[in-house]
């Protein structure tokens, strides 16, 4: 009996009063689900919303959504949705919460807000479900403080990084008045500090090919993840030659390899941007880069263009005595003769005479063997 007047006394306390709660947005009415009057089915699904969140249920979490639970909704504890599922720290739960509407800078009553609560928990990938819904990457805590010094001062590497690279705004202070550089060189975070200094430049100097160039010789990934995310890239790539950047890259071929696949990814033209003077095909041939020629290849590159000297790249392939290149090349269709036109006139190239044009005479052992792959490849 004491059980039930207690619920009929919460009941008329919700429906009397409500509870006023601040949010970087606006403000919300405690207690007011999704515009329903009064205690109703929707409040009681949504108070099992926060109970399921929390026992990490993600099949009653959707079935309390799909019910009519608010993802927005604060429980009479003064609890949301989003803000409990960062704290729990389930992907698939918040994943849905924002497929279903939850606001990613909406705060609980305490003014947590899911970003923080993310941090807290180390959760880099809650962390960037979140910055992906956000509209105020730059909101602060209770202690004044950006999510960047938050980071920055538990000494978590990655949030700091997916914080930077998001865009947020670098120049916040915190209480004492130190930016993000400032924390960050204080606790000798060597990578954090190499970032916020490309970033300071590229936001002070406007972003060219030369910061894309630069990141690329250094293999520095992050810089190129910033650029990526905060600047149309292939507008700055068009004309770079990116692909001969990367040949020229003193690493393994492991590394180049990771970073053809990172531009790939990003939308570059493996054939080169239009206001390329190379062909990137052609490069790796004359580099004697096999790993970099199959992975054009097969991402689609044309075995068949030619150069300005009308040369394509099985003639640069045959020239170098490359012969793993020349039958990789083979396999894709690479022309063994074509012809081209100067000034009028038609000349042909046939594969068999550039060939023969590599004279014995004088050559090493080695060389010797790699000449005589080439003919049994070309059927010369």
């Amino acid at each position: 009996m004491k059980k039930l007047i207690s619920v009929f006394a919460i009941t008329a306390l919700l429906v009397g009063c409500g509870k006023n709660v601040k949010s970087n947005n606006s403000k919300s009415i405690g207690f007011d689900v999704s515009n329903n009057k009064g205690i109703s089915k929707i409040f009681s699904v949504s108070e099992e919303l926060i109970l399921h969140i929390k026992d990490k249920s993600l099949s009653r979490v959707t079935v309390s959504l799909s019910d009519g639970a608010d993802p927005n909704y604060l429980s009479f504890d003064g609890e949301r949705p989003l803000v409990v599922a960062a704290k729990v720290g389930d992907i698939p739960i918040v994943r849905e919460l924002l497929a279903r509407g939850a606001d990613a800078d909406l705060e609980d009553a305490e003014g947590k807000l899911p970003i923080f609560e993310a941090l807290k928990q180390k959760n880099v990938e809650v962390l960037k479900m979140i910055i992906d819904k956000s509209k105020n990457l730059n909101v602060l805590n209770k202690n004044n403080e950006s999510a960047l010094i938050a980071a920055l001062k538990s000494q978590n590497v990655n949030m700091a990084k997916v914080l930077i690279k998001a865009g947020i705004n670098t120049k916040i202070k915190d209480k004492q008045g130190r930016r993000a550089i400032e924390i960050s060189r204080s606790k000798n975070i060597s990578v954090i500090n190499s970032l916020l200094i490309n970033v300071a430049k590229i936001n002070s100097k406007g972003l060219d090919d030369y910061f894309i160039t630069k990141a690329i010789k250094e293999n520095d990934i992050d810089t190129l993840d910033y650029i990526y995310q905060n600047f149309p890239m292939i507008d700055f790539i068009n004309g770079s030659n990116i692909i001969d950047s990367i040949l020229t890259l003193n690493n393994d071929d492991k590394t180049r390899e990771m970073m053809l696949d990172y531009f790939i990814e990003r939308g570059m033209s493996v054939e080169g941007e239009p206001n390329d003077s190379s062909i990137p095909l052609i490069q790796a041939a004359k580099a004697r880069d096999h790993t970099t020629v199959k992975k054009l290849l097969d991402n689609g590159a044309d075995p068949n263009k030619i150069d300005k000297l009308y040369n394509s790249a099985l003639v640069y392939a045959i020239r170098a005595l490359n012969p793993d290149i020349v039958e990789e090349l083979k396999i894709n269709s690479a022309l063994l003769t074509y012809t081209y036109e100067v000034n009028g006139r038609t000349y042909l190239k046939d594969s068999c005479k550039i060939y023969k044009g590599t004279k014995r005479r004088g050559m090493s052992n080695e060389k010797k063997t790699r000449r005589a792959k080439i003919k049994s490849k070309l059927d010369c």
